[in-house]
């Protein structure tokens, strides 16, 4: 006598009803309909023939009727109070395991749907598929190559093309602001379409999409538990993207803000621009709209080298490296300003220190550990009980490159020798201790020193003597790249409530004021500013061991955040200061290191 009908925002429409049939005009991706009788009582559905079990891991309730009752008919699963079908499980046997595959209930679904369009010809199913990913992205390449119109991509982002579907020109460019590749809370997508063509997703799909992708499922479920919740999931997905409202908003394209058609729910968007005769959508979760930036690619066919502007970025940052030049102080009064930061530019100018990555190269006479070249009369230092100490780094600062810079690097007599900083690692516990380093003329004789010997009597509580990781690290040939890098928030005097744009702006201070590369965090560094890896600035570390110099008298010399084999427990960090007076006058007796873990 009556029909209810449910549609994506969760409004009900009760349908006209006459001569045994129904009928009703709504926007529904699912059949949700609630049937009830002359006295209003619930007419279920019929159930499908087969042997019934009850879900007993699905706790959602059905969308139509409310109640907890999910049954397992055959591969189906339904409500036994209205007859509600939330869609069918299919669970084959694959190499020893399972493999399941989940249809949820929608009002387009139809066998045809599983048939591969694309093929051509008969298949042959007595060959095994194999993917192969070089002809994949080979053929790609060679259909963005043969496009006729720009492909926008978000600048300072690594890119990789995922070509055109179905012959109308849709072009997909995937941007993974993370470095883990298995870590998909982030993402970033933008597709250019010919304007008049039509778009493989709507931006409320592509929404709905990003959405249910970043849901999580609980894999310990049931089959027929895990597909209620994919429905119910899916169908939350719907609903929130229907009752959002689009709004405009300016996101930069072609170096300018303009106005984009913005549709988001939490922190996934899609923006939409017709721009000079190409609809550009972006999709996006977890990332900043104000921080995205849309040019086309220099190569389509190359995705992977960037947009124009990144390969004029790129080069243009080459000639500055080697030049010495680094931001200027108006540069990064922009920087500061663009974060929000302009109530602490004086603050933040002043926690500023320029440094030099310490970055692999393929030779060289600088290096991270392996063995050191001593000159004539020169001894390997041991400590007191005669436990060699470790070479942790040697520099040629003869062949240090210039620093172009307004900011002030901390005066340092090096003179152009060879220096090789050498710490105390195999000590009683990985905690502060000594280190010292020798410096000789760029052009004395040296030799490659041989690893000492482990002496045949020390303290019994000598900590790792026998691990090799600490005894000679990883030899890692770097070249000297400058930076500016900025003091750890709480040490420059920077407010809790700013500490994040402040942490943000470190970074891209850091990188040139571009985006940072990932893991930069890792990256060692001379010179500069440093912190540990629990995030407290390494000049304290020095004025807890040598209390007569005060914390603000010293700099970093080195910072190993991170290094191949270079474990202290559960890996760690290693970081050797020096008094900013013993810098400046090539004096190296009185280091100290600091040692952190995860």
């Amino acid at each position: 006598m009556r029909a209810v009908v449910i549609d994506d925002r969760a409004d009900e429409h009760v349908a006209t009803v006459a001569e045994g049939g129904w009928t009703v005009r709504v926007q529904a991706s699912e059949r949700l309909v609630r049937f009830t009788d002359a006295e209003d009582e619930l007419v279920a559905q019929p159930l499908p023939p087969g042997a019934r079990s009850p879900v007993q891991d699905a706790p959602e309730p059905c969308p139509v009727c409310g109640a907890v009752a999910w049954l397992m008919i055959g591969d189906a699963v339904s409500c036994e109070r209205c007859g509600h079908g939330a869609g069918s499980v299919v669970v084959e046997a694959v190499a020893g395991g399972q493999q399941i595959s989940f249809h949820v209930a929608r009002l387009d679904a139809s066998d045809e749907d599983d048939e591969d369009e694309f093929d051509e010809g008969e298949a042959d199913e007595s060959k095994e598929f194999v993917f192969d990913a070089e002809a994949y992205h080979r053929g790609q390449g060679e259909v963005l190559a043969s496009l006729s119109f720009p492909v926008y991509a978000v600048s300072g982002y690594p890119a990789s093309a995922g070509g055109r579907f179905g012959g109308i020109g849709e072009v997909f460019v995937h941007q993974d602001p993370s470095a883990d590749d298995d870590d998909v809370s982030a993402r970033l997508s933008v597709s250019t379409v010919p304007t008049g063509e039509p778009r493989i997703q709507t931006p409320r799909e592509a929404l709905i999409a990003l959405l249910d992708d970043g849901a999580w499922h609980d894999r310990e479920r049931s089959p027929g538990g895990m597909l209620v919740a994919i429905a119910h999931l899916e169908r939350s997905a719907r609903r929130r993207v229907a009752n959002a409202k689009p709004v405009k908003r300016r996101i930069v394209i072609d170096g300018r803000p303009e106005p984009f058609v913005f549709l988001g729910v939490d922190d996934a968007w899609v923006a939409t621009r017709e721009h000079h005769g190409v609809d550009v959508t972006v999709s996006a979760r977890a990332v900043d709209p104000d921080g995205v930036s849309l040019e086309p690619l220099l190569d389509p066919a190359h995705a992977e080298t960037g947009t124009r502007g990144d390969v004029e970025r790129r080069t243009e940052r080459a000639r500055r490296d080697a030049a010495g030049e680094l931001l200027s102080r108006a540069e990064v009064g922009a920087l500061i300003a663009h974060h929000g930061l302009s109530a602490h530019r004086g603050t933040i100018l002043a926690a500023i220190r320029p440094g030099f990555w310490l970055l692999p190269a393929d030779s060289g006479r600088s290096r991270i550990g392996g063995l050191p070249d001593l000159a004539p009369g020169e001894q390997w230092p041991h400590d007191q009980d005669g436990v060699p100490y470790t070479l942790v780094a040697q520099i040629d600062c003869s062949a240090l490159p210039p620093i172009a810079t307004e900011f002030p690097l901390p005066p340092w007599a090096h003179n152009g020798a060879l220096v090789r900083i050498f710490a105390a690692l195999l000590a009683t516990a990985p905690e502060p201790g000594p280190a010292v380093a020798l410096a000789c003329p760029a052009d004395a004789p040296v030799t490659r020193a041989e690893l000492p010997a482990r002496p045949d009597q020390v303290p019994a509580d000598v900590w790792g003597l026998a691990d090799d990781s600490l005894r000679m690290l990883h030899e890692l040939p770097v070249r000297l790249v400058p930076f500016l890098s900025a003091q750890a928030a709480w040490y420059a005097g920077i407010p809790e409530e700013a500490t994040d744009a402040y942490e943000e702006f470190a970074r891209r201070l850091a990188a040139g004021g571009g985006k940072p590369p990932a893991q930069q965090w890792q990256f060692p560094h001379l010179l500069g500013h440093g912190e540990n890896l629990q995030g407290e600035d390494l000049t304290a570390t020095g004025a807890d061991e040598k209390p007569e110099v005060p914390r603000e008298q010293w700099c970093t010399l080195i910072n190993i955040p991170e290094h191949q084999g270079m474990s202290f427990g559960d890996g760690g960090g290693l970081a050797i200061v020096i008094p900013g007076a013993d810098l400046a006058a090539g004096r190296y007796d009185r280091l100290v290191t600091d040692i952190s873990m995860y």
